[in-house]
């Protein structure tokens, strides 16, 4: 593969039944869920560069290659990095303190109805994409809310962001502003608790978020979200 590949798919790799070894370009970043299913499972990934990558569903659905990075506590983490949190339930806080970076779909098989990220790990796009819980918190540190971050979600009610820096939403990968962009049923509402009275002006406006969405925020920005965004604000 080209070192500036993005993205791998089944399409891709599809027929390569003599596959033995797969070496992961710099420039990847996403290795999508079904990326093995038409060829031959690699017996051995090599990454050129992890620290460019925010998805890797497809390595992660390897049987060998999970047993090989999973922990005591359940827990797929491979260089700092938390690949997935396994079934747990109830609360669950992760310390970023420990993990510098928590990849796409990460709580897909957690049953976590809380989910509380403490520290300063660097978020991704599809983070908590599928996640079973009702309430996420993001800790003090965290001040980018990468795009889609949140991903698709079923049962999520609240969003709690703790921070008091300004807070630049829904950054992709390629350095771009997207807005806070939440995929939730229709029929489903979402309170959005934002603690920070800065304001980001260049990423606010690009919200995709509509009158279902209920945003708290100080008095101070008040005026200037009910400006930019399609929400309901109000102050805390």
């Amino acid at each position: 593969m080209a070192e500036d590949t993005t993205s791998l798919n089944k399409w891709k790799l599809e027929g390569c039944n003599s596959l033995k070894t797969i070496v992961i370009p710099k420039g990847m970043k996403e290795i999508f869920a079904s990326t093995f299913s038409r060829c031959k499972k690699p017996e051995k990934v090599i990454f050129k560069k992890f620290s460019n990558l925010e998805n890797i569903t497809g390595v992660k659905k390897l049987p060998w290659w999970r047993k090989q990075h999973t922990k005591k506590n359940g827990m797929v983490i491979y260089k700092n990095c938390l690949i997935d949190t396994g079934k747990r339930e109830g609360t669950l806080i992760i310390r970023g303190n420990k993990i510098k970076k928590i990849m796409a779909n990460a709580f897909a098989d957690s049953k976590a109805e809380t989910i509380k990220v403490t520290g300063a790990p660097k978020l991704c796009t599809w983070t908590f994409d599928d996640c079973n819980a009702k309430k996420i918190i993001l800790g003090k540190k965290i001040n980018v809310i990468p795009y889609r971050c949140f991903g698709w979600n079923d049962n999520l009610k609240e969003i709690h962001i703790l921070s008091k820096g300004e807070i630049i939403w829904g950054l992709d990968s390629y350095g771009n502003y997207q807005g806070l962009d939440v995929c939730t049923p229709k029929s489903q509402n979402l309170d959005i608790y934002v603690y920070s009275d800065k304001f980001h002006t260049e990423s606010v406006k690009k919200w995709r978020c509509d009158e279902r969405v209920t945003v708290h925020v100080p008095k101070k920005v008040l005026a200037k979200y009910r400006k930019y965004t399609k929400c309901k604000v109000v102050a805390l």
